[in-house]
């Protein structure tokens, strides 16, 4: 058995700087990470950063951002950065990068587990409301550490269950604009 801590090469807290409706980065905020482990695009802010800062303050594809501050049932909030566009990340996030013996979509998979919730939930502490998490309380978490192989191999099959969600999720739009459609036909006598 590892730690989480063993499985990384970092983990850095984003930036405190505030965000506005415009800038050259949007940015990643607590609300950005939904509970079933995504990350959602919608409702982002924007802030421009300093040459220097780059690299502290952006993400990259197979970064993982988990939520150290937010209400105790939202805390540990974790999701795999999978896109292509520069991204900044705010300051009530972690940004966890693995070592080069880690697939992240494993240790991605493990926050977003039961047993590490229940294990998160344990560890928050509160403050005025807010529960918190920090960075080497989240590095000292227990977690098996298989083979790279046996890592990619299960990280191979999260990538289908997320195509496969993707298929399902254009389905649904078009039955719903199809049903739309039909309805509009059906009132206006078109049909």
């Amino acid at each position: 058995m590892r730690t989480v801590g063993d499985l990384l090469c970092s983990a850095s807290y984003g930036t405190n700087e505030k965000a506005s409706e415009d800038g050259q980065f949007p940015v990643l905020r607590m609300n950005n990470i939904t509970k079933k482990g995504a990350i959602d695009l919608a409702d982002l802010k924007y802030m421009n950063l300093e040459a220097k800062s780059k690299d502290r303050y952006l993400v990259q594809a197979g970064d993982v951002l988990f939520n150290r501050t937010n209400s105790a049932d939202l805390v540990g909030k974790t999701a795999l950065f999978r896109e292509r566009t520069p991204m900044a990340y705010a300051g009530y996030l972690i940004r966890l990068r693995t070592n080069s013996n880690n697939d992240p979509e494993y240790l991605s998979a493990f926050l977003n587990s039961a047993y590490s919730k229940k294990v998160l939930r344990g560890m928050c502490k509160s403050i005025i409301g807010m529960a918190n998490i920090n960075a080497t309380e989240l590095q000292a978490i227990i977690i098996g550490q298989p083979p790279l192989s046996l890592q990619r191999e299960f990280a191979k099959h999260i990538g289908k269950l997320i195509m496969c969600q993707e298929v399902h999720k254009r389905t649904l739009l078009a039955l719903d604009n199809l049903f739309s459609s039909l309805q509009h036909r059906a009132f206006t006598g078109t049909l």
